[in-house]
């Protein structure tokens, strides 16, 4: 269970995403899996391109992804970069009686897995395979306890959906973006504190606000739109 979590000293966690996206996630007041996102209609374009369709073939595509603290390397690398992401942080009171598993290793980077030509090096003491998953994970109390204990950078896999209830914050990490999530919020008629903590190597790079604001605007004023062709992984690369 969640209580785990908390057991160990951990009593919030930490989901990253794009500013664009947040007028879905703040509608609903929810955060979807892969899978569920491409039942509502999503197509491939509105995943990451580097690593969501490794994270599929590797039976990961019905959970939603989490950190332990908010220094996330996907957060850090983006934000170098100028494109604006910010952070949900969910209590991890609210994924209480929900099934989760932990993971001390980048899913979609890891070359070693089930089935390869040369399998991971499994830690008995906190994983083990777990169904159709084709890297090894901390699924039962005891093997999430010992993970938690060993390892600093763990991930938290919640299956299915996470609702965004009462107590969740969103962390922008400048001015600009905390207004856009303030006013986004409002429009939608969500209710979530948003709180600043400014990162002096962050500067949101000209192009890329101007296709996130165009992409926010469509988005909000049709709810039934489902994105076009801005992903942030090619993004980042027009950087180089």
């Amino acid at each position: 269970m969640a209580a785990i979590l908390a057991d160990c000293g951990i009593n919030c966690v930490y989901h990253c995403t794009p500013l664009h996206y947040a007028p879905w996630i703040l509608s609903d007041r929810m955060l979807r899996s892969r899978k569920l996102l491409g039942d509502q209609g999503f197509s491939q374009h509105h995943f990451r391109s580097t690593s969501s369709s490794t994270d599929a073939r590797r039976g990961f595509q019905d959970f939603v992804f989490f950190g332990v603290s908010p220094e996330i390397k996907l957060l850090k690398a983006k934000l170098e970069r100028g494109f604006p992401h910010y952070l949900i942080e969910v209590p991890t009171s609210q994924i209480a009686q929900r099934t989760f598993f932990l993971s001390k290793r980048n899913i979609a980077k890891s070359r070693n897995f089930r089935g390869a030509k040369q399998e991971p090096i499994i830690d008995r003491t906190c994983e083990s395979y777990w169904g159709n998953l084709l890297l090894p994970v901390a699924g039962s109390d005891q093997q999430k306890r010992a993970m938690l204990h060993k390892f600093r950078d763990v991930e938290v896999m919640v299956e299915g959906r996470i609702d965004l209830r009462s107590g969740v914050r969103l962390l922008a990490f400048s001015r600009e973006d905390q207004s856009a999530l303030e006013s986004i919020s409002r429009t939608v008629g969500s209710a979530f504190r948003v709180v600043l903590q400014p990162d002096e190597k962050y500067v949101r790079h000209p192009k890329h606000v101007e296709e996130i604001e165009q992409f926010i605007k469509t988005a909000l004023a049709d709810r039934n739109w489902r994105g076009d062709q801005l992903d942030f992984d090619d993004l980042k690369r027009q950087n180089k």
